[in-house]
């Protein structure tokens, strides 16, 4: 479920000051554990960082993350589903000086009617359908269907060819699915950036995915 907003936003300055409009361009609910925001890059060239701001009425909202300037898409996975959120952004310019807050964003943590109609198709084959975000930073989810019950094994491998981490490595009944990989190899170690590869085998068939890690 996607929801488009259609408030642009610009960063520009004046007297020496920062001032942020920030195009919220689309928020998502990507499972019942996860809201992806972003916005549109902004194009002032000194700008450091952005703010995420978050709560659950307007005046009660407190900063959760900063982001780098390189990247215009929030991942939050800190989330309960049937509550309402709002998000708000400011940029940050190298020298410190803060922008204007966005205008905010009302997210309402609901992904009841997307799972129904789920349940009403099934698959009708075994594949990794999406990975999200790619590139990534901090982490990345990857969505796989099962067209029907099979042992399933999705893992994560280096350009090398060597099994970084296994995601899932279990008997999966028809359905759609997804899981979160957040960079880490089996003994809970950051991995170096570069590209990667994911391999979803259920029964005979199987599917391969590139993503590229980004720090």
């Amino acid at each position: 479920m996607t929801k488009e907003d259609g408030s642009m936003a610009r960063l520009f300055r004046e007297n020496n000051k920062l001032f942020l409009v920030v195009f919220m361009s689309c928020w998502s609910m990507l499972s019942a554990h996860v809201i992806q925001i972003s916005w549109s890059p902004n194009p002032e060239p000194d700008v450091k960082y952005y703010h995420i701001y978050r709560a659950s009425s307007i005046s009660s909202e407190t900063n959760i993350a900063q982001v780098s300037s390189a990247n215009s898409v929030y991942m939050d996975y800190d989330i309960a589903l049937g509550h309402i959120y709002y998000y708000r952004i400011v940029a940050v310019d190298s020298a410190g000086n803060s922008s204007t807050f966005s205008d905010p964003v009302t997210i309402i943590a609901d992904i009841a009617s997307n799972s129904l109609a789920q349940k009403d198709v099934q698959p009708a084959a075994f594949e990794l359908t999406r990975i999200y975000p790619n590139p990534f930073n901090p982490a990345t989810t990857l969505a796989y269907t099962v067209a029907q019950q099979a042992n399933v094994s999705l893992a994560i491998y280096d350009g090398r060819g060597r099994k970084i981490k296994t995601l899932v490595e279990e008997t999966k009944s028809p359905g759609f699915y997804d899981v979160i990989w957040d960079a880490r190899d089996e003994l809970n170690n950051m991995v170096a950036t570069g590209v990667y590869f994911a391999r979803l085998i259920c029964g005979e068939s199987q599917d391969v995915r590139r993503l590229v890690f980004k720090k």
